[in-house]
């Protein structure tokens, strides 16, 4: 087990990036604590593009990185393509956000989306070859990461895949209040056979990093997805 340095939690003001010696940067204080055996390593601003993060800051907290240890590898995570989101109001906005996918990827050494396609009614979830089209478990991850390969071929590539049901992401109070039974009901985590859907697209495309989000929302071990989440690592683990 290796430890993923969330650089954004270090850096948070982008413009002091480089303000203090290398010795003393946080980053090589959490390197000088754990080893650098036990860092996999750092991620860039999360989804930088979508939120506005400016393309000069990913690129300075990348070269500072790289000043403090050139083997560490950056990871970057760009956010999916949601079509009730104002920014993917028509392909042409999708079309100026994957060009600036394209431009920040540059500051980084893993490449990647993150994908939350389930259900396919409460995500929204498009790609970028569906042109606005809603894509479900089957065939979202495949797309994400043809495109990531065809259109960032320098870089390796990494997925971001759904460890929650949406409405773990809300106190239970709340969902209760403000989500109508009938729409609970189809909020689910990713079922058994989607779980293995998505990573089997994911391995077959040859991506080198899968990870998963949003199982700490989850109240227990138990809890779906996160055993099918462990079968499913074991069953294609290389």
């Amino acid at each position: 087990m290796k430890l993923v340095v969330s650089a954004e939690l270090i850096y948070r003001k982008p413009n002091r990036i480089g303000r203090v010696p290398v010795s003393a940067d946080p980053l090589s204080q959490i390197i000088a604590c754990v080893g650098r055996k036990n860092i996999a390593a750092v991620t860039n601003y999360d989804e930088a593009a979508f939120q506005g993060i400016s393309e000069k800051s990913v690129e300075a907290l990348y070269n500072r990185v790289k000043q403090i240890d050139s083997t560490l590898p950056v990871f970057m995570v760009h956010a999916p393509i949601l079509t009730d989101k104002p920014q993917f109001a028509n392909t042409g906005h999708v079309d100026r956000y994957l060009e600036a996918v394209k431009r920040y990827s540059r500051y980084a050494d893993v490449v990647g989306f993150d994908v939350y396609p389930v259900p396919s009614l409460i995500s929204k979830a498009a790609t970028p070859t569906s042109r606005l089209a809603v894509v479900g478990p089957d065939q979202a991850i495949a797309q994400y990461t043809a495109w990531v390969k065809a259109n960032i071929p320098d870089k390796k590539t990494l997925i971001v895949l759904q460890g929650f049901a949406y409405t773990d992401l809300y106190a239970p109070e709340f969902v209760q209040k403000n989500v109508p039974a009938p729409l609970r009901a189809i909020i689910k985590p990713p079922s058994r056979n989607e779980i293995d859907s998505m990573v089997a697209q994911a391995k077959a495309a040859g991506v080198g990093v899968i990870i998963w989000w949003g199982q700490a929302s989850l109240n227990s071990t138990e809890d779906a997805p996160w055993p099918d989440i462990l079968r499913s690592a074991r069953r294609h683990a290389d």
